[in-house]
């Protein structure tokens, strides 16, 4: 990559390198499902990267047209909430076969 490449070529780029899993059955397809989304900037989404991590996505449209995009690692909350969710689910089996 280049400076003052653009975000298309950056997305390519990082799909051609596998940094997308979800992106590998249908590459052309999900980037341009990726591009979409960025262009309506429509709110905050979870987006899985390599080595099952995942992020959390917010792209903001500035006053000038460009689009400012935080992302932030939460693939440990993924994996807590994930954790919870299975302990809940052994609680009420087990709570079932109690009686």
């Amino acid at each position: 990559m280049e400076p003052g490449s653009d975000f298309e070529a950056l997305l390519r780029a990082e799909v051609e390198n596998g940094r997308y899993p979800e992106a590998e059955e249908d590459t052309e397809g999900w980037i341009q499902r990726r591009l979409a989304r960025r262009k309506q900037t429509s709110g905050p989404f979870e987006i899985e990267t390599e080595g099952s991590r995942w992020l959390y996505v917010d792209e903001k449209r500035l006053a000038d047209g460009g689009i400012v995009m935080m992302a932030r690692d939460i693939t440990e909350m993924k994996r807590a909430m994930d954790a919870l969710r299975d302990s809940a689910a052994k609680h009420r089996e087990f709570a079932a076969n109690v009686v």
